[in-house]
């Protein structure tokens, strides 16, 4: 999927026969990167060399586009 998004910008989704594409800014590109299960999104907005205050509202939209359609989910499971 990051794959995807690096070269195309965008990450494609069908639900019942519509298809969407959820832009992906390029930070939030490079963010997909750092995902790992064990990393909080500060974590990886730093890894980013940035500040929370920057990533969040990038993220934001991404965050809202993919957890709409079940894309994705988050978890504290793996966080100390």
């Amino acid at each position: 999927m990051a794959q995807h998004a690096l070269k195309h910008g965008i990450i494609p989704v069908s639900h019942d026969g519509e298809r969407f594409e959820i832009p992906v800014p390029a930070m939030a590109v490079r963010a997909f990167a750092q995902i790992d299960g064990r990393h909080s999104l500060d974590d990886i907005a730093r890894a980013l060399r940035t500040d929370w205050i920057t990533f969040a509202p990038i993220w934001a939209g991404v965050s809202r586009a993919m957890t709409g359609h079940g894309l994705m989910y988050y978890s504290r499971l793996f966080t100390s």
